[in-house]
């Protein structure tokens, strides 16, 4: 099993040991029964992991979370448009047109995500009527 994941999860939480933390973390997850990830069932290391996940979400500031919503509701007009979203240059040649944004998608801001759908949406309707 990679534990990309947990060491991923575990380099945002700011201000531990990490060490500790993770000891801690596995006998929890596995009721006593080890310190070592290793010794996890892959059920017990994924429910460890989902639960540091959503922790580490409760603790975002809000407009990091209000960001993520827009660039994803504007992700998905963009594939609904045809743009291939698994692809991040197609996004930002999208997003670089003058006429739909002018910067980069990485680069806009909540703002300007929210500006940004009205656009794809008249620009869909206009695709569906014609």
């Amino acid at each position: 099993m990679m534990y990309m994941r947990f060491y991923g999860l575990l380099e945002k939480i700011p201000g531990i040991d990490r060490d500790e933390l993770k000891r801690s973390l596995v006998l929890q997850y596995t009721d006593g029964r080890t310190s070592s990830l290793r010794g996890m069932s892959e059920r017990e290391y994924n429910a460890m992991c989902d639960d540091m996940q959503r922790r580490i979400r409760e603790r975002e500031p809000a407009a990091v979370v209000e960001r993520r919503r827009w660039r994803s509701a504007v992700l998905h007009q963009l594939q609904l448009l045809g743009v291939n979203t698994a692809d991040w240059t197609a996004v930002d040649a999208y997003c670089l047109n003058h006429r739909i944004a002018g910067k980069l998608f990485r680069a806009l801001t909540i703002e300007e995500l929210m500006a940004l759908m009205p656009k794809l949406r008249a620009i869909g309707s206009k695709r569906i009527k014609n």
